[in-house]
This record gives structure tokens, C-alpha cells and sequence, in this order.
């Protein structure tokens, strides 16, 4: 499995419908391929600090949603806030993973 992060801060536009697009944004990538998971999260100590985190089945499948139309559908959402875009990085894991219970 391969997790990927984008963070965002928020600045220009704190109460915006970041929010909303981001949530629209995680359905399109719920569909691709390979996605086994997203999540929305925001900062609770800094309100402008956001976190959309993936879960890929591999880190072929991430490249691979890349090149198909749901990734294009995808950057036109999140479009707006890409300036404010800090980090788009896929991830490896070390050691043992989060294990419910």
C-alpha cells in the first residue's frame, strides 16, 4: 500500500468553500483505480492547515490515476486552492501500520 498527502494552507481565502470542493475532489479520487482510501483532515491547532491524505493499493496505481480522466476532473476541482498547495508527496510506510482495535 501506498499513502500520498497533499497539504494545503489556506490563506487567501480562510472561509471559502475549500471545504466543500475538497470534499467533491476526494469522491473523484474514491473512484480511481486502486484508491482504497481518502481522508479530509484539518488542523486543529492552526484552523488554515489542511490535509487530504490517500491510501493507493501501490504506488503504480497512484502514477497510473495520473494519466487518467478522473485525474484531470480532479485538478480542475482543487484548481483554486492550488497555489496554496504545499505538498503533493506519495509516502512509504516504515514499520507497522495503524491497526484498528
Amino acid at each position: 500500500m501506498t499513502p500520498e498527502t497533499l497539504r494545503f494552507q489556506i490563506l487567501s481565502q480562510p472561509d471559502s468553500d475549500f471545504a466543500p470542493t475538497l470534499q467533491l475532489a476526494a469522491s473523484v479520487l474514491r473512484e480511481a483505480p486502486g484508491c482504497l482510501g481518502v481522508e479530509l483532515l484539518r488542523s486543529t491547532q492552526h484552523d488554515r492547515l489542511w490535509l487530504l491524505s490517500l491510501l493507493w493499493t501501490s504506488g503504480q496505481r497512484s502514477e497510473n490515476f495520473r494519466r487518467l480522466p478522473g485525474f484531470t476532473q480532479f485538478m480542475a476541482l482543487i484548481q483554486p486552492f492550488a497555489a496554496e498547495m504545499q505538498e503533493l508527496d506519495p509516502r512509504e510506510p516504515v514499520g507497522d501500520s495503524w491497526v484498528p482495535g
